[in-house]
């Protein structure tokens, strides 16, 4: 009896480990709460890994300024913006300035002081008339002479200012009518393509004798070579009754012209050839 005791006895203690690790083995299976923790190396199905920047750190360099001499100051820097701006100011308002409208009456008073300051500045570039004012037609007529010394001849000039019988004269021509007198003019810009008139001055403008006297001194380029000659001389011009040039005299230096043996053969020679070498338009003498 002792015997089967012991038996029954092993065998009841050897089914008792095999029965808990089954109890055990179960419940660690059907338990929610006992799931494993996934290591870091595992990767889940569907999940993003983090992307880690695995580059090295940058690595900074400093070396010595090669460039000598002063260094800038703040002072400098500020006045090279302020200049700056003030030119970025001032050429925006130069871009947007918009002058005013001008009506025609404005206009046309625009254009007439425009002309008349640029016919004075033509005869006298550096000073102007220092001796008597002249008004009128007797203005309009030193004005066009003016115009024939500077090498600018013109038709209309002839027809407003000189009769066609008159009669010019200077130290090399003698010349009478308008077919002898023209040539001297229209052939001036040929030789002289540019002359202009240094100063003026007016030295009488009379009624009787109905003339008007002035000096001036002239600046002539000559054709070709670029040489410049200046001559003073003393211009007197007479005047018909209706105030046309009859007659006007350019005295070289104020001096009378030759009148030596052979001298007045030869500018009257000078004045019967050159119509041959210089074309001139032709008068309308209905005016």
């Amino acid at each position: 009896m002792t015997l089967v005791r012991l038996q029954l006895r092993s065998c009841t203690l050897n089914r008792i480990p095999i029965t808990m690790a089954s109890v055990i083995s179960s419940t660690t299976t059907t338990s929610p709460s006992t799931s494993p923790i996934p290591s870091p190396t595992q990767q889940t199905p569907g999940a993003r890994r983090p992307s880690v920047d695995l580059s090295p750190a940058p690595i900074q360099h400093f070396h010595k300024s090669k460039v000598h001499g002063p260094h800038l100051t703040g002072t400098h820097l500020l006045s090279g913006v302020s200049g700056a701006a003030h030119f970025s100011s001032s050429t925006s308002g130069q871009t947007n300035l918009q002058s005013p409208p001008l009506d025609a009456a404005a206009a046309a008073t625009r254009r007439h002081r425009h002309s008349s300051s640029m016919s004075s500045s033509t005869h006298s570039p550096s000073t102007s008339n220092a001796g008597i004012v002249l008004e009128g037609k007797r203005k309009q007529i030193l004005e066009d002479v003016l115009e024939l010394f500077c090498s600018r001849p013109t038709i209309e000039i002839f027809q407003r200012s000189w009769s066609p019988d008159a009669v010019f004269e200077d130290p090399l021509s003698q010349c009478i009518g308008y077919p002898e007198y023209a040539p001297q003019w229209f052939g001036m810009p040929k030789l002289f393509p540019k002359s202009v008139t240094l100063n003026y001055k007016v030295l009488s403008s009379t009624t009787n004798p109905n003339r008007i006297v002035y000096h001036q001194e002239q600046e002539y380029t000559i054709k070709g070579i670029g040489t410049k000659k200046v001559m003073k001389s003393t211009v007197v011009i007479e005047l018909d009754d209706q105030d046309r040039i009859i007659k006007l005299d350019d005295k070289w230096d104020g001096k009378d012209h030759p009148v030596r043996w052979g001298a007045l053969l030869l500018r009257r020679l000078n004045a019967k050839t050159l119509p041959w070498l210089v074309s001139v338009p032709k008068l309308d003498k209905s005016e």
